[in-house]
């Protein structure tokens, strides 16, 4: 075969494997609190039976695009694992917030029920390990993955909330079932969820509500899961000379299953690990500030989920 002739043919391949990649999508709906609700299921591996499965929360005001960028798909190729993308009502979630902001952006929907009816369905259809099921989200997104983790937790294997922690309201109403695996990575620099607790986006002069800071959401997730004692701390590489430094804590005196992980990017502002966003030129991109390249924040998830299932 002529070099005509092979590139041809590795691009007819390529393009083949994309495709069979697309066509494992499945833009899926379903009508809750009478409202249609949309969902993308993305099976890369293509291999049958049930399988783990990982919901992919997106930010408030984003959307199912944004977080199919930041990298799971790749690793389910070869892990096998079901990629599920919901996307909010509003394009924002109701993460135990009762603000004016999420209130008019999300409506009077229950994304809980939601979210568990999504896991429900793919079990039922026989494409999930009901003992696999993990969730991961980021700010809001991340938000209303610790708002899973308060009040499913008799149905998850493990979540991880990325740039994220507990909304004001939720402090005194997390009251898990049960211990569940946790991770967070969480900027200490970060000026839309401020590391030592007030209001969301505070500049933006509009109610967001608040969060509680760093030490109580931790105070909050130690208690739940039973834990005692000191975490152990590991700085990671620091590849990158951008001020920004990465130390995961790992509490492990915990109750059966009651794991928590922490990757605390000190200097990092708000954004995925890895994965800076493009500048778009506006004022808002510069109070996102530095955006840790330490680690890969999708694989980080993945090498602790994937070793975490309910009994």
């Amino acid at each position: 075969m002529n070099r005509t002739g092979a590139t041809l043919t590795a691009f007819c391949l390529t393009l083949l494997a994309a495709t069979a990649v697309q066509a494992a999508d499945e833009a899926r709906t379903m009508v809750r609190d009478g409202i249609e609700r949309h969902f993308i299921v993305a099976d890369p591996s293509g291999a049958t039976g049930p399988k783990p499965l990982i919901m992919v929360l997106h930010g408030g005001g984003g959307s199912i695009d944004v977080m199919r960028r930041v990298g799971f798909e790749s690793i389910a190729q070869t892990q096998n694992f079901l990629v599920v993308y919901p996307q909010g009502h509003g394009n924002g979630w109701r993460d135990g917030r009762s603000d004016k902001v999420v209130s008019d952006r999300s409506g009077d929907v229950d994304d809980v029920a939601f979210l568990t009816a999504i896991m429900d369905a793919l079990i039922d259809e026989g494409r999930v390990d009901a003992s696999r099921v993990y969730v991961v989200g980021a700010s809001n997104g991340g938000m209303m993955t610790l708002r899973m983790a308060c009040e499913r937790a008799d149905r998850l294997a493990a979540i991880v909330a990325v740039i994220a922690l507990l909304p004001e309201e939720m402090e005194a109403k997390c009251e898990p079932a049960e211990p569940l695996p946790i991770m967070l990575m969480v900027g200490t620099a970060d000026q839309f969820v401020p590391f030592a607790g007030g209001p969301i986006a505070g500049f933006l002069n509009d109610e967001r509500g608040g969060v509680i800071s760093y030490d109580r959401t931790m105070a909050v997730l130690l208690a739940a899961n039973h834990c005692s004692g000191e975490p152990s701390e590991n700085a990671l590489p620091d590849p990158i000379d951008d001020n920004v430094r990465t130390v995961r804590l790992d509490w492990t005196i915990c109750a059966r299953r009651g794991l928590i992980s922490v990757l605390r990017m000190e200097g990092a502002g708000h954004g995925w690990p890895g994965r800076p966003r493009p500048s778009t030129g506006r004022p808002i991109d510069a109070l996102r500030g530095t955006i840790s390249r330490d680690f890969d924040g999708a694989r980080a998830a993945w090498e602790f989920l994937r070793e975490q299932s309910r009994p």
